[in-house]
């Protein structure tokens, strides 16, 4: 933590420099979310700061106006001359008022229009980082910072609007006094200095303190999701541990409930301090004034304009100080946000769109897989040819590898240490749409989607997304025709209960998901990750029927606990331990008498030692 009022801690040439980088990149954000919008702001802020010492100047005329129309016994000069500063002083009053009623509906439309621009920044940039990233708890705490306040670059080019606005008033309120007393306007800027370097130190400490808890807040919204969303709900509500989550919840509410209420007895202690300072010089430049009033040496109305230029001296140069302050802490804010819009892929980067070797399919050479962070190795000296025209099946015990098997294949992982290629080319070097298009995937953690039931089918080729001729094509070859038949509206029923749509059980989901991979039928590498695993033995015997049929020419991979659907496969794969220990066919497995054949046989003990229902 820095320590409280030393400059040289506080003010480096870095942070001056990313200061001024930070201010010039939010001046930008708010130009391109709309010009016109940013340049009435910018005109409209700098005018106010004239319109105080303006209002002030008046008023101090006025009451030399009846005061002299007093002492001339109500001349009629006099009191018309007073009549047309009250005049005057309405006008500016009115102009004041009508300009800060547009600069705040202005800059509410610049907030929402600023806002739609940075969130369409972050989400872009969302939607192009690769998977891998999303599994990194530190990337998903700069993802959270970075989302917290997508207006936040407004603040700063306020906070600049604000200052030419008070240098503005600063100069008209110098240009009266600077005559009166120097020393004073010396005492002025003296007792504003101590709040500058409170601002700066504080907005450095409570920054770092939001670093520390990002991980807390995080947690805190993981518990909020689980007592709130319906898909954890019935669990929760059922083995009743809610009040274990919600312990949770509060214990880190009141923790940091405690913490706040320190911090800020510390903070108002300094602050009132502070405070107390700046009203103390304050008040003798009163005094000095109204002194000078009651020898005689300043007019009543000079009396009352030096009072208000005092008052709007010593707040303008507190402001400028305290906009510094909040310029210098506000980059501290815009970090997480510039960062995260500054970040570059260290993945592939690839543009070829096809391969030299054109049929040659997929390839694993020496491939290894280590979680990042980790020394747990997912995929070990892995060396396979995967060629077209072939059904392979993945079998395996829970964490084998099978899963990181796919997502490496998918690319959605990419390998620690060897090469995959795709047609004799690295994964790394196809563009990714290019990639994307050879394959389709039903992933065993499968997401379900708040749309239409012809839409979810059809998020499985985004370019035809509406066509319906191929929803209900996939819909026929994953076995999901029958449900949509069932549906209130058919293909255009919104499902979800989130949104008051249809609810659906996990079998109906699964097979609407692997009907949005069959959707890509241009995809020549089909994956299929436990495709059976919430449906019944007979749409089993469906689903495998009509897999066989698609294959034709492509690489299908299929993992599957059951045995009843890997035996039809022309070729399994045996993982262990992120390892190939076993290759080939279902009936040369079985003669080999190794892991696979352990597995089979004890499945199909299991159904063989089963009773047979009664009539």
């Amino acid at each position: 933590m820095p320590t409280p009022f030393l400059l040289a801690e506080l003010v480096t040439y870095q942070d001056i420099k990313e200061m001024l980088t930070s201010t010039r990149r939010s001046f930008a954000m708010v130009w391109k979310a709309s010009p016109l919008l940013a340049t009435a702001t910018c005109v409209i802020t700098v005018l106010m700061g004239v319109f105080p010492a303006a209002i002030a100047y008046v008023s101090a005329l006025l009451i030399d106006a009846v005061s002299n129309a007093v002492r001339f016994n109500y001349s009629s000069q006099h009191t018309y001359y007073a009549l047309s500063l009250v005049i005057l002083e309405a006008t500016l009053i009115l102009v004041s008022t009508l300009m800060g009623h547009v600069s705040r509906h202005i800059g509410a439309q610049l907030s929402d229009t600023l806002s739609e621009s940075v969130q369409h920044a972050v989400l872009s940039k969302l939607v192009s980082i690769e998977y891998f990233h999303f599994e990194n708890p530190e990337f998903n705490d700069k993802m959270q910072r970075a989302t917290g306040d997508p207006a936040k670059p407004l603040g700063t080019v306020r906070m600049w609007l604000g200052t030419a606005q008070t240098v503005t008033s600063l100069l008209a309120s110098l240009a009266i006094l600077i005559g009166y007393s120097p020393l004073i306007l010396t005492l002025l800027v003296i007792s504003s200095v101590p709040g500058f370097f409170v601002n700066l130190w504080s907005g450095k400490y409570f920054h770092e303190l939001s670093l520390k808890r990002t991980r807390d807040h995080r947690r805190q919204s993981y518990i909020r999701y689980l007592l709130t969303a319906s898909d954890s709900m019935k669990e929760v509500r059922f083995f009743g541990f809610g009040k274990f989550f919600l312990s949770e919840y509060l214990g880190k509410i009141n923790a940091l409930a405690k913490e706040n209420r320190r911090i800020a007895i510390q903070q108002s202690g300094i602050d009132m301090a502070i405070e107390f300072l700046s009203m103390g010089v304050l008040y003798f430049a009163y005094g000095s004034v109204v002194m000078s009033a009651a020898r005689g040496t300043v007019t009543v109305g000079q009396m009352i304009l030096y009072l208000a230029m005092f008052r709007q001296g010593q707040g303008a140069i507190s402001g400028l100080l305290g906009t510094f302050s909040g310029l210098y802490n506000d980059r501290l804010q815009l970090r997480p946000l510039m960062t995260f819009l500054d970040f570059r892929e260290e993945g592939p980067a690839g543009r070829a769109e096809a391969g030299p070797a054109p049929g040659d399919g997929l390839r694993f050479i020496d491939v290894e897989y280590r979680y990042p962070g980790t020394d747990a190795v997912a995929i070990r000296d892995l060396n396979l040819h995967l060629r077209p025209g072939e059904a392979i099946a993945l079998v395996g015990n829970n964490g084998a590898g099978k899963s990181t098997f796919v997502k490496l294949l998918t690319r959605l992982y990419l390998p620690t240490r060897g090469t995959i290629t795709l047609d004799g080319l690295d994964l790394n070097a196809w563009e990714e749409s290019a990639l994307r298009r050879r394959m389709t995937a039903l992933f065993q953690d499968y997401a379900t989607y708040s749309v239409t039931a012809g839409q979810n089918i059809g998020l499985g080729d985004i370019d035809k997304l509406d066509d319906e001729a191929i929803w209900r094509e996939a819909a026929q070859a994953g076995l999901a025709d029958d449900v949509i038949e069932d549906l209130p509206e058919k293909y255009h029923t919104l499902l979800g209960r989130r949104f008051g749509g249809m609810g659906l059980s996990g079998g109906q989901w699964q097979r609407l998901s692997l009907s949005r991979a069959y959707a890509r039928q241009f995809a020549d590498i089909i994956v299929l990750d436990e495709p059976a695993a919430a449906i019944d033995s007979l749409a089993e015997a469906k689903l495998l029927t009509r897999f066989r049929a698609m294959i034709a020419n492509r690489i299908a991979i299929l993992i599957s606990h059951r045995f009843s659907t890997v035996r039809l496969a022309t070729r399994i794969i045996v993982l262990h331990e992120g390892r190939i220990i076993e290759d080939g066919s279902h009936e040369e497995l079985l003669m080999h008498g190794g892991h696979y054949a352990t597995m089979y046989l004890a499945q199909a003990k299991g159904y063989s030692d089963a009773p047979l229902p009664q009539p």
